[in-house]
């Protein structure tokens, strides 16, 4: 049977031999979809993968695809998207394959072919090292508008994420976050309150309000007929790019992503996770704060009071960084009247 070919018939591992990549998608969805929905996370960019390479290859039989094929698809989709968009599509089109192999709907030679299948972006290549330090910030806020100096003052004293303090991916809404809401700052028991579904990990998390935290707040005017903290003519600040690109410029600030050594708002937490650690908050504090997952044996043992060690890891940080831009003050002053700008 082996030299006839037959062997997988006899073992039942024969669909791969006459199912198109369409018709296992279409069987695979409503797989992924309900173990999606048990996690909690949302399925529309996953689709929407599957949707890119079955455009490519929806009506190719799977077993047809060959090492050759895939690797010229990434070739091509990397001229259109990014390093990283291509390795998360081939990841999510494997992810299908080996969910089809485990219940016997392709052969392992199918598998063993789309496991070799090799990343484009190497381990590490685009993790962004730029950070803002305390006197270039300050340069920043100088031409920041009013609605987007709060903004980048409370990112930068709490570490945030863009999604958890705006809406963002709007045009889905299984992945959109809400943003800031007022009902989320508890100004009586001065914490910032975000359930699971606020954040990109999945898992709720109390941010301490400080003194300086709370300074911060009360500077926010509050829109009466909307709920969000970051607003802009009563409709919720979604965007940020035109205004702090625009402040960036009028800085003397690189702006961009794709711009050596250019800024953008994402790099505000980076900046607050490297100043935690400047100003000597411990690790496992530093990560419960910043929403990072605890790895190591870390994870089963440490479990950081909120009050007793996490309020007080944010009260060193804030009133650290707040003496740090008081005194980038200062000297980004005296550089001005040097200059006699």
């Amino acid at each position: 049977q082996k030299r006839e070919n037959k062997l997988e018939d006899m073992l039942d591992i024969q669909a791969d031999a006459r199912m198109t990549f369409n018709e296992f998608t279409a069987w695979y969805i409503p797989i992924e979809k309900t173990r999606c929905e048990t996690k909690g996370i949302g399925f529309r960019r996953k689709q929407n993968c599957l949707d890119n390479f079955n455009a490519v290859f929806g009506d190719t039989v799977v077993r047809d695809v060959t090492l050759d094929k895939l690797e010229r698809y990434k070739l091509d989709r990397s001229k259109e998207v990014s390093e990283r968009q291509v390795d998360y599509e081939i990841g999510e089109v494997k992810k299908m394959m080996r969910t089809a192999w485990n219940a016997n709907k392709i052969s392992g030679r199918t598998w063993k072919m789309f496991d070799s299948v090799e990343k484009v972006l190497k381990a590490g290549a685009n993790v962004r090292k730029r950070k803002m330090e305390p006197k270039e910030y300050v340069t920043l806020e100088r031409h920041l508008g009013n609605h987007h100096n709060p903004l980048c003052r409370l990112a930068l004293f709490t570490g945030m994420r863009p999604g958890e303090m705006l809406p963002v991916n709007k045009s889905s809404k299984e992945e959109s976050t809400k943003g800031l809401t007022w009902n989320q700052v508890d100004f009586k028991n001065r914490v910032i309150v975000l359930e699971a579904e606020d954040t990109k990990t999945g898992e709720a998390r109390k941010l301490p309000i400080t003194d300086e935290i709370l300074e911060i707040l009360h500077s926010i005017p509050r829109d009466i007929t909307c709920e969000h903290v970051f607003t802009y003519h009563g409709v919720p600040l979604s965007s940020v790019i035109g205004g702090i690109k625009r402040a960036c410029k009028d800085a003397g600030i690189p702006y961009g992503m794709k711009v050596k050594g250019g800024f953008v708002f994402r790099d505000l937490r980076t900046a607050a996770d490297t100043l935690m650690a400047r100003a000597g908050v411990a690790d496992v504090y530093r990560k419960a704060l910043m929403g990072h997952k605890q790895t190591g044996m870390d994870r089963h043992y440490m479990h950081p009071d909120f009050e007793k060690d996490l309020r007080v890891a944010m009260e060193k940080y804030t009133s650290w960084l707040k003496v740090e831009l008081e005194s980038a003050k200062q000297s980004v002053d005296q550089t001005v009247d040097q200059m006699g700008i």
